[in-house]
């Protein structure tokens, strides 16, 4: 791994762990939004990477749909 990828990865990483502890130390609130938010996030990256394959044809509305409710 080149120290270049290295620097980036650790101040990106440090930047999450800022957020979220930022998310917490702010209360129950703000906590709920930020996980809301990765939760909602990390499933459209789930659908895009199941939809690559030709034979997955996902409901991506509706399992979005359903993850808010």
């Amino acid at each position: 791994m080149k120290i270049k990828n290295l620097l980036t990865r650790t101040f990106a990483g440090a930047g999450f762990v800022l957020i979220i502890l930022g998310g917490i130390l702010l209360g129950s609130i703000s906590y709920f939004i930020l996980f809301f938010t990765i939760s909602i996030a990390a499933l459209i990256e789930f659908y895009t990477i199941i939809k690559k394959h030709k034979e997955n044809n996902p409901q991506i509305f509706l399992g979005v749909a359903i993850t808010i409710i």
